[in-house]
């Protein structure tokens, strides 16, 4: 060993913890100094001093209160999801609610009555074929506010 004395390993000594090499230059080391050796049987002596301490058990209520908490944590987790779920959704709707107003608005130009007098116009003019007229009759109507208009025209 490089040290006088390995008095900083003798608990690993004592607890088997240290390489075979090491074990064996304390093993020598011990065989030679009684300084060494007496420090050892002091370790040895604390080590059955400690281990004749009797372990302390815990507390009866200690697991039951532990389970609890936990299902507290879970509970409060649970309620912090659904809480903010629901703000979320809020959130949504007074967006929807703020914006909705502003979207765009069809103008009057944009009357069922006055899409189908173009339509009546260019079919005169520009006849189409039986096979692409029920296709463009069938296409959506654009928005318009006066649906009773359409009605007394069909």
């Amino acid at each position: 060993m490089t040290e006088a004395h390995p008095s900083d390993v003798l608990s690993g000594y004592l607890d088997a913890a240290l390489s075979p090499q090491q074990a064996a230059e304390v093993a020598a080391h011990l065989a030679e100094c009684e300084s060494c050796r007496a420090v050892l049987g002091d370790l040895q002596s604390v080590r059955a001093v400690l281990r004749a301490v009797p372990r302390p058990s815990p507390h009866p209520a200690l697991l039951p209160r532990m389970l609890a908490r936990l299902a507290a944590g879970r509970q409060r987790e649970a309620f912090l999801v659904r809480w903010g779920v629901t703000v979320a959704v809020m959130a949504a709707a007074a967006i929807a609610i703020l914006f909705l107003p502003l979207a765009p608005r069809p103008s009057a130009a944009h009357n069922g009555t006055r899409y189908f007098r173009q339509h009546a116009e260019m079919t005169q003019t520009l006849p189409i074929p039986d096979v692409s007229l029920p296709s463009y009759l069938s296409t959506p109507l654009p928005y318009h506010p006066a649906v009773d208009e359409v009605r007394e025209w069909r």
